[in-house]
């Protein structure tokens, strides 16, 4: 089933983080302020992942990828969204595992 996913976060990995119904749903390729079309495609206890089926409204960030291959080798997670938006998300992913860690 689908759903329109406002994306708010980016999860260690470079997952989009959006809510369906209230439960968190991981979202590859997507950026923090894309609203996007998700197929639920796991189902778990505490979480949902999915799988981007169109944007439909692209976040500020979003770029287009400067490689032909982003998304079919798996080398970059980050390469949609923009230099400066990747430092930032980079950042705050790095601070929140630290804290989560108990650093």
């Amino acid at each position: 089933m689908e759903h329109i996913v406002d994306i708010t976060s980016l999860a260690f990995g470079g997952r989009g983080i959006g809510r369906i119904d209230g439960k968190v749903v991981f979202v590859p390729f997507t950026a923090p302020g894309d609203r996007a079309r998700v197929e639920v495609v796991t189902e778990k206890k505490g979480f949902s992942e999915g799988a981007l089926v169109e944007v439909v409204s692209p976040s500020p960030q979003r770029v287009s990828p400067s490689c032909p291959v982003f998304g079919a080798c798996g080398g970059c997670a980050l390469q949609h969204i923009s230099y400066d938006g990747q430092a930032e998300w980079k950042e705050r992913i790095f601070e929140e595992t630290l804290k989560r860690n108990g650093s």
